[in-house]
């Protein structure tokens, strides 16, 4: 597999390959062993070139005992992509893909996507936000619900994040701007498809979430809201049905934050 948009086969060149692309180097972002995040700017533009070099066969084996599908190649990300495209959640748009090989070991791959301009990740954006929110803040109501409908739309389509912590979720600061809630959702190289998507999986997906918002000021009502839109019925439907569900998504996004923060969580005002 190997395709190149038009307007990056032009910068880079009619007659580009799948190896010229694993050539590329740029600003690094992030740099693990089979795995390469960088930037280029080509014609004046600048795209995002993810690169996966094989994970190896001790890193299969290893993820296979702990019951986990270890991620082989860009193919995670760029099926997600897709999905969320044709589902409605905004998210990166794809100017490359390629993978080759065919041992799952040593296969090679790369996406290269388009930039976002004009973006802010909510880990930065909402603790600015939320300090100056009011309690009837509509536009604060509003970004809450627009975070669970993503959660929703992706698990409704049986698909985990996998990371879905809100560093992952980015908003349109120019939209914000004029009242508008835009937000994408990025850092898909994780995704996975389930044929039965187990509950706790996504326990996990949303654990993400409300660990990574632990921090902000949060009211129980603002928690509240975010179940009632994720499952698109009234609280005291939740309360009757999936209590058990939500008591362990809490359990589970406190372990992580004294695992992280050695701390206890604040507590959610009224």
């Amino acid at each position: 597999m190997f395709y190149l948009r038009d307007d990056l086969q032009q910068a880079l060149s009619p007659r580009s390959s799948f190896e010229d692309i694993m050539k590329l180097n740029g600003k690094t972002y992030r740099k693990v062993k089979n795995r390469h995040t960088f930037s280029v700017n080509l014609n004046d533009k600048t795209y995002f070139i993810k690169q996966h070099t094989g994970v190896g066969w001790k890193e299969i084996f290893k993820e296979l005992l702990r019951f986990k599908i270890p991620v082989l190649s860009a193919k995670n990300e760029w099926h997600a992509i897709d999905v969320c495209r044709n589902i409605g959640i905004n998210t990166m748009e794809v100017a490359g893909y390629g993978k080759k090989g065919l041992n799952p070991a040593s296969q090679k791959s790369f996406l290269v996507t388009d930039e976002l301009t004009g973006v802010e990740t909510l880990e930065d954006f909402a603790p600015r936000f939320f300090a100056e929110a009011s309690r009837g803040d509509v536009l604060k109501k509003a970004l809450i619900k627009s975070v669970a409908e993503i959660a929703r739309k992706l698990h409704q389509q049986n698909i985990t994040h996998h990371d879905m912590y809100i560093c992952h979720f980015w908003i349109d600061n120019s939209k914000w701007q004029r009242g508008q809630i835009y937000l994408y959702l990025i850092d898909l190289h994780r995704a996975q498809y389930h044929t039965i998507l187990k509950k706790r999986y996504i326990i996990k997906d949303l654990a993400a979430i409300y660990f990574s918002s632990m921090d902000l000021p949060l009211t129980k009502n603002d928690i509240s809201l975010f179940m009632e839109t994720y499952h698109q019925q009234p609280l005291s439907w939740i309360e009757k049905h999936e209590l058990l569900f939500w008591q362990e998504v809490r359990r589970k996004a406190i372990k992580l934050y004294h695992k992280i923060h050695k701390k206890e969580p604040p507590s959610q005002n009224e």
